[in-house]
């Protein structure tokens, strides 16, 4: 009875509004990229630069995705789509990965494999989650937001937002 107790606690835990948002420890990050880079067998070649296209997902997609790729293509970035990728290609591209932008969603969970001083800029809907802020400051990354506007359940980046916000982390 103790555990079904428990697990009630915790699920009413998980739908409520407050902020307790749990994490590892900079050493367990480190021992999960270090083991799964370790053990790395792939082939393929990716930019140190990405950003994370979520076109095929149902939400948080970016709407005006030509016109940021305007902006980022001439300084080197590559487009992905996470789940055309095997997690073998997720992990050596994030590991690669000196910068990664990306809409808010699961995928940014990669920035496990990423190194120290990698700088990670997470586009947000109306909503902003510390999720991913508090991962990249256990990992050592560089972060950055930006708050998008939106259209039903995708963004619209706002390019001089995004031409500032890469200007003040030095990436141009």
């Amino acid at each position: 009875m103790r555990r079904r107790e428990s697990l009630q606690t915790y699920r009413e835990h998980q739908r409520s509004d407050d902020l307790t948002y749990k994490d590892a420890s900079a050493n367990a990050y480190s021992w999960l990229r270090d083991q799964a880079i370790r053990n790395l067998d792939c082939d393929r070649s990716f930019s140190s630069k990405v950003l994370i296209s979520r076109e095929d997902a149902h939400g948080r997609r970016i709407q005006n995705k030509d016109a940021v790729l305007q902006l980022l293509e001439p300084l080197g970035f590559q487009e992905l789509v996470l789940s055309e990728l095997s997690f073998q290609e997720q992990v050596k591209s994030f590991s690669g990965a000196e910068i990664i932008i990306s809409p808010h969603g699961a995928g940014l969970i990669n920035t496990i494999f990423a190194p120290d001083n990698c700088k990670v800029i997470e586009l947000f809907p109306e909503w902003v989650k510390p999720t991913f802020f508090i991962l990249s400051n256990t990992l050592g990354h560089q972060y950055g937001y930006i708050e998008c506007d939106q259209t039903r359940r995708d963004l619209i980046v706002d390019i001089d937002e995004l031409n500032r916000m890469l200007e003040n982390m030095d990436i141009i």
